[in-house]
């Protein structure tokens, strides 16, 4: 029966602000203290938002009323939104991923009896790349260990990862921290070891540099689930049934109407601390307010003067059965506000020709991590003398702007028994491979060049799976954008990577390497090339 042990990192503290500086994590499995399943060991990061008005402070109205709960999703953004380059390149927004590794660039294990026994530059590539390959679509889809995971609408509403909401009463919602989990069989293979005995191995020490605020990409970042209006932010436009259900003619989160639209005399004013929408809801599930919510009033009038935008915070809501007033409001919502800035007064002369509520979209939003702990199972019995595992030794090469085809040579380590190419930009690999043709020690492994694809293709694919002790589990080189939706066009982003086997030598081998793009295509202008080579400890 394994007993859970909590250590937390050295540093105490990392930024993942948008400049952040404190990107290291250290960990120590202490000597003598058990034998370790590391399989089952993670990392955990207590992720929270922090949202800020312009000036920098905490997020509070105008009105001074008490901080409100804000939805939204946080999650890893690779490079800007989505959009096509001169070369035709698509970068990602963001693409759901079974891994947390893509928050971490480079990983160091090292035991104080045995030396290194681990290593592995740019985790973050490799590991996130090859996620598309060891993981179907429902594994990526159904994993909750790691940012972008699954997070498919409520109607047309996401609830998101950084709030618990209460749409109807009036318990207040939440803000609620994020749990990611970095699992070190995801960073390196020797985190695969099922039995590491801390006394044969000694003390283990585990460092990571992290990167989870660079600005080109791999940055955890927030996306607003819909606009202040109420549309998704991330479909607007998108041909919702739901909306189509309540009032077409209408923004979901707009009119109100129990604010009078005739003339308030001067002296006269209008109170705004319970208000109706016009738009009614079949059910609460439907609906895009929550107790807590930061909503701007909003008044026009036939006088500019008369104007109003008042910021409240919403502290119960009703669903209108019927019975609160006429039958004809049957599924209007009533949105009672706190007191704040309530009373309008007008001019004569002023008539509101229109009133609305929004939602207030905070102006700015940071992260903070709260905690960062290793999470480590200590089962029973007695670990192994050795321990056999492998790595990847990366190498690095920069191909020239606006080039559609290489031939490279390099050099095999010894002990390699696959390769893996890549083009990140910065994380994942998107250059459009056409064709390529691989010899080690001049022994070409195609009778011809290897058509991106085909069969003989994923056949490489399978083999080097099969040579790492993973099965293939989805060849369609794709992956999931976060904002997927059934039928939605545009909804996969595509993976290109060149994998195959090499024959076992523990001699220095020779690699020679041609890769033609599609037509009209040029390299991002990397190349990874991670050589996994079989260890023993």
């Amino acid at each position: 029966m394994a007993n859970i042990v909590r250590y937390s990192s050295k540093q105490g503290e990392l930024d993942i602000g948008a400049d952040g500086t404190k990107k290291l994590l250290d960990f120590t499995i202490p000597e003598n203290s058990g034998v370790y399943d590391l399989s089952k060991a993670y990392i955990d990061l207590s992720i929270r938002g922090v949202f800020l008005d312009a000036s920098g402070a905490v997020h509070n109205s105008v009105s001074g009323d008490s901080v409100g709960v804000f939805a939204g999703t946080a999650e890893i953004q690779e490079g800007q939104p989505a959009a096509a380059d001169a070369a035709n390149r698509i970068t990602y927004t963001t693409a759901v991923n079974k891994t947390g590794a893509v928050l971490v660039k480079n990983v160091e294990m090292v035991s104080s009896l045995r030396g290194r026994v681990a290593a592995c530059r740019n985790v973050r590539v490799i590991r996130g790349n090859l996620s598309a390959y060891s993981s179907s679509e429902e594994d990526r889809r159904d994993e909750t260990t790691s940012l972008g995971g699954s997070r498919q609408p409520i109607n047309q509403f996401e609830l998101g990862n950084l709030a618990e909401l209460n749409g109807i009463g009036s318990v207040p919602s939440q803000q609620k921290n994020l749990g990611v989990k970095i699992y070190l069989k995801d960073l390196v293979n020797f985190g695969k070891v099922r039995n590491y005995d801390s006394a044969k191995m000694g003390r283990l020490d585990i460092h990571l540099e992290t990167e989870m605020c660079e600005q080109d990409g791999g940055r955890i970042a927030y996306r607003a689930n819909f606009n202040a209006t109420g549309v998704n932010a991330n479909q607007a436009g998108s041909p919702w049934t739901e909306r189509q259900k309540l009032e077409a003619t209408l923004p979901l989160m707009s009119a109100l109407d129990n604010i009078p639209a005739a003339a308030v005399g001067a002296g006269q004013t209008l109170d705004v601390t319970s208000v109706q929408t016009s738009a009614k809801y079949t059910s609460v599930k439907d609906s895009p307010f929550w107790v807590s919510q930061k909503v701007s009033v909003i008044g026009g009038a036939s006088v500019v003067a008369g104007a109003f935008t008042r910021i409240h915070k919403i502290l119960s809501i009703v669903h209108n059965d019927g019975s609160q007033t006429v039958a004809g409001d049957k599924g209007k919502l009533i949105l009672n506000l706190d007191t704040t800035n309530v009373n309008i007064q007008l001019a004569a002369t002023e008539q509101y020709t229109q009133c609305s509520i929004q939602s207030v979209v905070p102006p700015e939003v940071t992260f903070a991590c709260d905690s960062q702990d290793l999470v480590c199972s200590v089962v029973d019995g007695s670990g192994a003398d050795s321990l056999d595992y492998s790595e990847y030794h990366l190498v690095e090469d920069n191909i020239a702007a606006g080039t559609n085809q290489i031939q490279r040579s390099y050099q095999i380590p010894p002990n390699t028994i696959n390769c893996v190419v890549m083009f990140p930009s910065p994380i994942y690999s998107h250059d459009f491979v056409s064709t390529y043709r691989v010899a080690i020690n001049n022994e070409s492994l195609s009778t011809r060049d290897v058509e991106y694809g085909s069969a003989e293709h994923i056949d490489m694919l399978r083999k080097s799976a099969m040579n790492r002790g993973e099965q293939l589990k989805d060849n369609n080189e794709q992956l999931q954008t976060d904002n997927q939706r059934q039928g939605q066009p545009g909804s996969y982003l595509d993976v290109k990577s060149i994998q195959f086997p090499v024959p076992l030598s523990s001699a220095i081998q020779l690699l020679d390497l041609e890769v033609t793009l599609t037509a009209g295509r040029t390299f991002t202008g990397r190349m990874n090339m991670f050589f996994e080579q079989v260890k023993s400890l």
